[in-house]
């Protein structure tokens, strides 16, 4: 089946005369004499009736014989997805001519006959059938034009001898498990039109002689194990309209022949070993409508030659990402009107973003990340009005977001992390209604988050982390009810953290450390039962530790070191029975250590040193057994060491010092 929904329709072969087999010779040797003794030169009506009787009851013999003995290879599973599959010959072997009961086998399932009985079409899609080809007697079957096997567990390698289906339109053997070579015969089969192999392990190299498929308009082998080169001779191929290679082991380079198949519409070749260039003969694809050379090692740049794939077709989707091109993206790439889909992603391109990509009306997605793109993001852009995903992540992008961008309103995924953008965040962004996820960090930008952003009612993902914004974090925030992943660290926030995030009820991650933020926790916190990562660390937050946390119980990561918190470590911490990792040090925490903290049984780091700890450490710390870095150091801890260390065996970072302890741990 081919990767990409097409639109067009392919001609179902023209009916087929029946082929008279050598068997009907012995027949004819016991009719009566009187019937050769005619002086007309023709056989008479009887006898031609005869005659097109015993054929047909011979062909529907032999198809019927040929089935059963194939049926008869399989596991019982899948002979019992064939019940319809039996003989109806009567018992006596009398050889009766009654065809409606002798051979019913038209009415069997996935078979279709012609008006002779004779088979014409075996159609077993999508039942899970298991078995071979090896007991298939292909030569039972000379007026067959279609055979259809996909998506089944059929495996083997594929017989010579499927090439004695002389009359062969359609064949798809896709979605099994077949190995070995393509045989070289399959190409005899030289009235094929549609050729399905893709989703197999046949390996070795495409067959040579593939250009006596004079007729074939459609050879999908994705998805296999194929080396070897390009066959130059697929441009004898010229009705080829779809020619599918992808995720395959092909190597060398992609021959100019291609650009003579102008019937092409659908060319998918990515996920190979391609080296060298983009031929410039691909210009010459007037019916070109996908086109995916992806995930190879093209090594070249874009030529502006891609740019009259356009006025010559309708280019739809165009995916050159993952290979290694350089250079600058062709100002004639804006020509290509009808494109909806263009990756340009993970090359090593360079310049600046066209600005005649804002020509490309009809544009879904575009997908520029990972280049080494300069300069800013045309204002055109935002004319791309039909966009769904903006990804120009990981370039060297700078200059401002422009305020455009706020007209791309069926947007859902805006990716501008990891560039050198500078400026405020425009308050426009907060008229993209559809926007799911927002990542913007790892910039240079500046000023206050926009209120407008709380108008983002689908947004899950909000990440303006690592930039400079200042100004508090706006309690309008707390709106973006479906928010799952919330951080804002490494900025200059200042300001309370708004008790609004408490109505956050979907996230999952809320990382707010290094600011400057002050104040205390809002104990609304506790109220986000989905958390499970909670970073506020190096801050200025005072007060005490909330003891609702103790409800977030899928919590594995608790970070509130470096700050100003004072009072006692809750007690209602130990109910986190999913915490990894506990730090709180470099506060200002008194009180004991409570012994429920020993209950976290999937701990692995326990970070309180530095802080005004007292009395001793609990006994019941030796069931910490998955702890591998226990600091308990610049304390007030007195006492003996508990001798229940020695459980911790996974233990290899410990730190007491400073403390008033006793015991040989301390030598």
């Amino acid at each position: 089946m081919t990767i990409w929904p097409s639109s067009w329709g392919f001609e179902k072969f023209k009916s087929f005369t029946l082929i008279l087999l050598p068997a009907v010779v012995s027949l004819l040797s016991v009719l009566p004499s009187f019937c050769f003794s005619h002086a007309s030169p023709f056989p008479s009506t009887t006898t031609t009736t005869t005659m097109a009787t015993a054929d047909t009851s011979m062909i529907a013999e032999l198809q019927v014989e040929a089935l059963l003995k194939w049926k008869a290879i399989f596991p019982d599973q899948t002979q019992f997805l064939l019940t319809s599959w039996r003989s109806m010959l009567p018992s006596n072997g009398s050889g009766a001519t009654n065809s409606s009961v002798q051979f019913n086998h038209c009415n069997w399932v996935g078979i279709v006959c012609n008006q002779r009985k004779s088979i014409i079409e075996i159609n077993l899609p999508n039942m899970g059938l298991q078995g071979t080809f090896h007991k298939f007697n292909f030569s039972s079957f000379p007026n067959l034009v279609r055979l259809d096997v996909t998506n089944n567990v059929l495996s083997g390698t594929i017989p010579s001898s499927i090439s004695k289906l002389s009359k062969l339109t359609y064949l798809d053997l896709s979605i099994n498990e077949f190995f070995g070579n393509i045989p070289s015969e399959i190409t005899n089969l030289t009235s094929l039109q549609v050729l399905y192999l893709d989703g197999n392990r046949f390996s070795g190299s495409i067959p040579s002689s593939i250009e006596k498929l004079k007729h074939l308009s459609e050879l999908t082998l994705f998805s296999n194990n194929l080396t070897g080169s390009i066959p130059t001779n697929f441009a004898q191929l010229k009705n080829l309209k779809s020619l599918l290679l992808d995720k395959n082991q092909l190597s060398g380079p992609i021959p100019q022949e291609i650009g003579n198949l102008t019937n092409l519409m659908l060319l998918g070749l990515s996920r190979n070993y391609l080296t060298g260039s983009i031929p410039f003969s691909f210009g010459n694809l007037i019916n070109l409508n996908a086109l995916s050379l992806s995930d190879n090692k093209l090594s070249c740049s874009i030529s502006p030659e891609i740019g009259k794939l356009s006025s010559l077709c309708k280019l739809t989707t165009l995916y050159l990402y993952k290979n290694q091109l350089s250079g600058p993206i062709p100002q004639e790439i804006g020509n290509l009107g009808n494109l909806i889909e263009l990756d340009l992603s993970d090359n090593h391109l360079s310049g600046s973003i066209p600005s005649t990509l804002g020509n490309l009306v009809n544009l879904t997605f575009l997908h520029l990340f990972n280049n080494k793109l300069s300069g800013p993001i045309p204002p055109e852009i935002g004319k791309l009005t039909s966009l769904l995903g903006l990804l120009l992540y990981t370039n060297n992008l700078n200059s401002l977001i422009p305020t455009s961008l706020g007209n791309l309103s069926k947007l859902t995924t805006l990716s501008l992390h990891e560039n050198q953008f500078s400026g405020p965040i425009p308050q426009e962004i907060g008229k993209l209604r559809a926007l799911s996820k927002l990542s913007s960090q790892q910039n240079k930008l500046m000023g206050s988050i926009p209120t407008s952003l709380s108008n983002l009612s689908k947004l899950t993902i909000l990440y303006l982390h690592e930039n400079h914004l200042s100004g508090s974090i706006p309690a309008e925030i707390g709106k973006l009810r479906a928010l799952s992943g919330l951080a804002l660290y490494e900025n200059k926030l200042t300001g309370f953290i708004p008790t609004s995030l408490g109505n956050l009820s979907k996230l999952n991650i809320l990382y707010l450390h290094e600011n400057q933020l002050s104040g205390s926790i809002p104990p609304q916190i506790g109220s986000l039962r989905t958390l499970s990562e909670i970073s506020l660390q190096q801050n200025k937050l005072m007060g005490s530790i909330p003891t609702s946390l103790g409800n977030l119980s899928k919590l594995t990561i608790l970070y509130l070191h470096e700050n100003h918190l004072s009072g006692s470590i809750p007690p209602e911490i130990g109910k986190l029975r999913a915490l990894l990792e506990l730090a709180l040090y470099k506060n200002h925490l008194k009180g004991f250590i409570p012994t429920s903290l020993c209950n976290l049984s999937k701990l692995i780091h326990l970070l309180l040193h530095e802080n005004e700890l007292s009395g001793s450490i609990p006994q019941e710390i030796g069931n910490l057994t998955n702890v591998m870095k226990l600091y308990l150091f610049d304390n007030h801890l007195k006492g003996a060491i508990p001798s229940t260390f020695e459980n911790l065996i996974n233990l290899n970072h410990l730190r007491l010092s400073n403390n008033r302890l006793s015991g040989p741990l301390l030598k």
